[in-house]
Parts: C-alpha cells; sequence; structure tokens
C-alpha cells in the first residue's frame, strides 16, 4: 500500500488468486476466509489506495479462467471472490 503511494506507478497488473479445494462445509472458516482475503480483499484494498492517489493510469485486474468458465462446488470460496 505504502509502495503504491510512494512510487505512484502509471500500470498496476494484479494476478491474485487463491483458495481452498474440497466441499465448502469440509474446510474450516479460516481456509475460506483466506481465499476471500488473497482473491477479494487485498485486490480491492491496493485498488482503493491506488485511486485515491492516482487521477489516471491503468489498473488491471485478472478473474478466473476456472471460476469463470463453470460450476464448480468444490471452489466455493474462491469461486465466490473471484466473480
Amino acid at each position: 500500500l505504502e509502495l503504491i503511494k510512494a512510487e505512484r506507478p502509471d500500470r498496476v497488473f494484479c494476478f491474485a488468486g487463491g483458495g481452498p479445494y474440497a466441499t465448502f462445509a469440509a474446510k474450516e472458516w479460516k481456509d475460506h476466509l483466506w481465499a476471500l482475503q488473497v482473491s477479494l480483499l487485498g485486490p480491492l484494498e491496493l485498488l482503493h489506495r491506488y485511486l485515491q492517489t492516482h487521477s489516471g493510469g491503468q489498473w488491471i485486474m485478472t478473474g478466473s479462467a476456472i471460476a469463470e468458465s463453470q460450476p464448480d462446488k468444490d471452489a466455493a470460496s474462491y469461486s465466490a471472490a473471484k466473480h
């Protein structure tokens, strides 16, 4: 966050992603929380800081070919975060 403020990059490419793979109830809550932090909340916090300190530029945040192409009952928190 501080680097974005200090360096003021013109372009940022964000490729964050990860999460547990199993039926939703089979994993502990901490595993789902981790997926949301890595795939959704972290990138959003970076984007928020970027928009607070930049009036222009380019921000590219990737989705997921896996989560976007078909439903996956064993990747619920990852899919939700990526959507």
